[in-house]
């Protein structure tokens, strides 16, 4: 089971979609969130690197096992070198990174469609009407086009998981009471996945099962949220910009593009705020190029 790293939850969430597209190995390396990080050029602190090496070198000289490494520095440890920064504000992974990860890992057999939550004009595309119809689309569609999806939102704009009323019977029958939760206190973009859609009989109203990187979030990594606030985590409104990358099998990438811009939707990268510093001559010299 893969043990997730700070900072790299959009390669953890990828590779959680692509092992279950069947992709689990690329030129002789295990596709897990390390080499998807290589591959999208995820930047992290300059002292997370030297800890990294500082221990991979102990590794070399026999003073820690391979065993060691794993059971006691797993958060610190990383299998390729990234791109460093001195930044906070900087860490974590590009949605042009995450593109350039995923249509590598696949040899282009799978397509990413970044989808931005605002338009460069900032207007919202992920409007009241138009976001129920694009979610519609992908469920609708899910089975043939194999479509997956990846959400980055601003985290504080969702239901507090970690509130005592955030039990399963209350969330599932009171998830449109954003009052009796709170908001999540975790003031940062974050990238998830689309697990689901839940749907209250009585009301037919529609809410969202989210699986998060974080285990410690909602229910071992599973909360459910509401549509609307969703979409507000989405737009973000902090300064940055959300979206949603759509991953399709590549056959059906023109019809998908063509049903999303019916919508009136944009295929575009956004702006996370992680800068895009892809590394070419790391990428060339990584085990099994």
């Amino acid at each position: 089971m893969l043990s997730q790293k700070e900072n790299t939850c959009g390669p953890y969430s990828l590779t959680c979609l692509l092992r279950g597209m069947g992709f689990t190995a690329h030129k002789g390396n295990e596709i897990d969130e390390d080499y998807l990080a290589s591959l999208a050029s995820t930047n992290i602190l300059i002292e997370d690197e030297e800890i990294s090496e500082s221990i991979k070198k102990k590794i070399k000289l026999g003073i820690l096992t391979e065993e060691d490494v794993h059971r006691r520095f797993r958060e610190v440890v990383y299998k390729f070198k990234l791109p460093t920064t001195s930044k906070e504000s900087e860490l974590g992974t590009s949605v042009q990174g995450l593109v350039d990860a995923c249509t590598m890992a696949t040899d282009g057999k799978i397509a990413p469609l970044p989808l931005p939550s605002v338009g460069r004009n900032r207007q919202e595309l992920f409007t009241r009407e138009k976001f129920p119809r694009l979610l519609k689309l992908i469920f609708e569609n899910r089975d043939r086009w194999c479509a997956q999806a990846l959400l980055n939102y601003r985290a504080d704009r969702l239901l507090n998981m970690n509130s005592p009323e955030y039990t399963f019977f209350d969330v599932l029958t009171n998830f449109e009471d954003e009052k009796r939760f709170g908001n999540d206190p975790y003031h940062v973009g974050h990238l998830v996945t689309l697990a689901g859609l839940i749907r209250d009989l009585k009301t037919d109203h529609y809410a969202l099962l989210i699986r998060d990187a974080y285990k410690k979030k909602g229910f071992q990594g599973y909360h459910i949220q509401p549509f609307e606030a969703v979409r507000r985590a989405l737009i973000r409104d902090d300064g940055r910009e959300g979206g949603i990358l759509l991953l399709v099998k590549v056959e059906f990438s023109e019809e998908a593009q063509k049903a999303l811009e019916g919508l009136g939707l944009v295929i575009s990268t956004w702006d996370n705020g992680s800068p895009y510093r892809p590394n070419v001559a790391d990428r060339a010299n990584a085990p099994g190029k």
